[in-house]
């Protein structure tokens, strides 16, 4: 193939590993994390520039990378390490140590949500408050599968078992009926620029306007009703 639209990395025993789940960029750097290997920081030029793995004092199993005021928080097995990403070592201490922490999103005002597989959703506030929803105070689910921060400030909140918004300002969770969706699990969400609410099932994609819940099915041209990721781009094309 002249000129192929993808490079690939097969001949990078870290590149080519099959448990890559997380990545993010900074400058001309790629930063790519494994749930074995720890991180990978490449550049595109000049090819590896640092490995943080356990033989540096990092954790190996890495489940999520997200830049943010020139620090990346890296999501792992054993709750949220902050990075430098110039000098490469950690800025202060871990957040929730002993939580598998599975998605971040961090707000303008420096709250982060953290999503965990088995303690539900962690709000930790600037000042280093935490605030937890999970099914010892009657949330849904204690497995959160994704978060979305919509257009009005919402926290959405995929989790295995439905739906659910946190009103970021009066930390009010309101929880949508499983009766309106397809399946309960909920994998990944997206918006796209008329704030329509996207989300993946393993058994349907769904739309909600902010008024009705509406399914998209094989019945409607997909090639399966499994769906693991849905994002919405700059053209207001749903890949799916």
């Amino acid at each position: 193939i002249i000129n192929p639209i993808f490079i690939n990395y097969s001949n990078n025993d870290f590149l080519n590993d099959p448990n890559l789940f997380a990545i993010s960029s900074v400058d001309n750097n790629v930063w790519v994390g494994s749930r074995t290997k720890g991180i990978l920081v490449y550049n595109q030029s000049n090819g590896p520039v640092k490995e943080l793995n356990e033989t540096n004092g990092f954790p190996n199993h890495i489940n999520t990378l997200v830049y943010n005021e020139n620090k990346i928080y890296a999501g792992t097995n054993n709750g949220i390490i902050i990075i430098d990403p110039i000098t490469f070592k950690k800025v202060g201490k871990p957040l929730i140590p002993g939580i598998d922490t599975k998605s971040i999103i961090i707000f303008t005002d420096g709250t982060i949500a953290a999503g965990t597989a088995g303690e539900g959703l962690i709000i930790i506030g600037i000042n280093g408050d935490i605030i937890s929803f999970n099914e010892k105070n009657g949330f849904i689910h204690n497995y959160v599968h994704s978060l979305l921060v919509d257009k009005s400030n919402r926290l959405w909140v995929g989790t295995g078992n439905g739906l659910a918004y946190l009103n970021m300002l009066n930390k009010k969770m309101t929880v949508i009926d499983n009766t309106q969706l397809c399946n309960s699990y909920v994998g990944c969400l997206s918006q796209d620029k008329f704030s329509n609410i996207w989300f993946s099932t393993d058994r349907c994609l769904m739309r909600y306007d902010g008024m009705k819940f509406e399914k998209f099915d094989r019945m409607n041209g997909l090639v399966s009703n499994t769906l693991y990721l849905v994002k919405c781009d700059s053209k207001n094309n749903i890949w799916v």
